[in-house]
Parts: C-alpha cells; structure tokens; sequence
C-alpha cells in the first residue's frame, strides 16, 4: 500500500539510528520509498531539515536554502506537510488535501513535534506496515500513517455541482418573458460560468498533479523490479500495473476537461 509515513523520535541519534534501518529495509525489500525526509526541531524551537534521499554524504544541517525551496525539492504530499509543520507557504490545509493528507494526519504531526524532537517522514510503498512498525518501536518512534489514495471526486462533485446550477439559470433564461428580467438572469448565468470554469480548472490542475505522482511512482517501482526476486518481482508488477492503468485514466480525464469549456 501507498503511504505516507511519518514516525517522531524524542533525539537526533535514535533519528539517525532508525534513518539507517529504514535504508536497510529497503534494501532488504521490505519496502519501495518514493520520498523520504528528516526534520529537527531545535531546542530554540526552530524547524530544519537534516537530510534529505538525495544527501548522503552526511547529517549537516541544511542551511543555505530557505525551508521554502526545500518544500518544493521534496515535492509531493511529503513535502506539503513539511511545509505546513514548518509553516511556510507552501503547504496550507488546503493543499495538504489536495494531496490527500487529512488535517488530522497533520496537526497529529504537528502538536508531536516537541523542541528537541526529530521526525522521519516517508511516502512509500509497504508491503506489509508491520514490519516497519516493529523496527521503529525499538528506536521508542511514535508513528502514524496515511494511505495515499486516487481521489478527485471532491472536485469532480464540486464542478456537477456549479454545472448543474449553471444549467437551471440556463432554464429560467429560456423561460423569462421580460428583456428586464433576463438581463439579471443574464449577470447571474455569467457569475455561474465563471465559477463553473474555477471548478473546472481546480479540476484539471488536482488531476494534472495525480498523473505526475503515479509517473515518479511508476518509474521507481519499475527501477525496483529490475533487481527484484521473482516472486517479490510479481507483487511490484502488479502494483506497477495498477499504478499504470490509474495515470492513464487521469489522463482520459484530463483530456476530456480540457476538451470542454463553458
């Protein structure tokens, strides 16, 4: 299952220890990883990012870049929260959901993070979510997770919804005898378009961002499958699979509100 993963420890060397299991689970196949992070809350109270997939020449703290750009290296849902525990602008509730994090998923994060703490934070792929909980109970971690999931049916209802008002005015227009009365009508019809194509291009941008999600994804579990065991291979296949067949309906979605205009 797709997750997002965040498990919190009370210092830097426990962090650093289960940072470490982490890499060796994934080594030992025990999960895909698709993003991971490592935050520090200072004793000042002051949030920073410790390392990141891509440095692994050590544990410096990152200290010439603003967290920003960082929240946008990481990308994804992974780096959304952090923008919203950092409290930057990137990462409003608002974008946390459109990544399919809860706000509870992120005021749990939050309110965990004490000064002195560390947080892992990973998007990945687990077989089976025991296993890791289990190595990460040895390092004292609180964990939580989040399923990622495919989900654009909360713009998908909000578009019916301004489409469907925008057809009844549409009706009343048709039916209004008075040239008075239809040129209110016609200001209520156009207010109507205009939230319908707002709706529409929220739309298209959450389905625009899910396609570019699964690619990263797909291509990961694919690089994974070319070193894989046989049978651990079938399971990465199958997913990969799923995985592909959901960016190509993104896709026929896309396509299809791009088509359309009001």
């Amino acid at each position: 299952m797709d997750n997002l993963i965040v498990c919190v420890f009370n210092d830097r060397e426990k962090a650093m220890d289960a940072w470490d299991q982490i890499s060796d689970l994934e080594t030992l196949d025990d999960l895909v990883i698709f993003r991971e992070t490592m935050l520090q809350k200072t004793e000042r109270g002051d949030l920073k990012l410790v390392s990141n997939v891509n440095n692994t020449s050590g544990w410096n703290m990152v200290t010439d870049m603003t967290m920003g750009t960082l929240v946008g290296m990481l990308g994804g849902p992974l780096g959304m929260i952090v923008g919203y525990v950092a409290g930057t602008a990137v990462g409003t509730m608002d974008e946390l959901q459109e990544m399919e994090v809860s706000e509870q998923f992120a005021l749990n994060l939050k309110s965990r993070m004490k000064n002195g703490t560390c947080a892992i934070i990973l998007e990945a792929y687990e077989f089976d979510p025991m296993i890791l909980d289990s190595y990460m109970s040895r390092y004292g971690a609180w964990m939580n997770r989040e399923p990622i999931h495919e989900v654009y049916e909360q713009y998908k209802r909000e578009l019916d919804a301004k489409e469907n008002e925008m057809m009844a005015i549409e009706r009343r227009m048709n039916m209004a005898a008075a040239a008075s009365e239809k040129a209110e009508i016609r200001r209520e019809l156009d207010e109507a378009k205009m939230m319908v194509n707002e709706a529409r291009t929220r739309l298209r941008d959450r389905i625009d961002v899910l396609t570019r999600e699964l690619t990263l994804k797909t291509e990961k579990l694919g690089e994974k499958m070319r070193s894989a065991k046989s049978d651990l291979k079938k399971k990465l296949a199958m997913e990969k699979d799923h995985m592909e067949r959901a960016g190509r309906r993104q896709n026929e979605k896309l396509r299809e509100l791009l088509e359309t205009a009001v």
